[in-house]
């Protein structure tokens, strides 16, 4: 015999993800779509770093460890340090 068990539907048993929070509250202040690409590009380009960690569980040092990072492997490092240091600000 088998078991049947209910599955409780997604949207009341997890809250959104980090990704989709950062999006809506990127709209909701009016920010264009095409400045929504690059900074999504960039968290998850920190999350990955960290080994998919949530940006929450992280510190400063961190942060500065992905820049050295950045900074380390861009081909345009100072641009790509500036953009990358801009993300998480805007999402403080």
């Amino acid at each position: 015999m088998t078991r049947i068990v209910p599955l409780e539907p997604a949207s009341a048993a997890q809250q959104p993800r980090l990704l989709d929070q950062f999006r809506a509250a990127a709209r909701a202040v009016g920010q264009a779509e095409t400045w929504l690409v690059p900074f999504t590009g960039w968290i998850t380009a920190f999350i990955i770093f960290h080994g998919n960690r949530h940006p929450r569980e992280l510190d400063w040092a961190a942060r500065d460890a992905f820049l050295r990072h950045v900074v380390q492997t861009r081909k345009d490092p100072l641009t790509a340090q500036l953009a990358a240091r801009q993300a998480p600000r805007n999402y403080e």
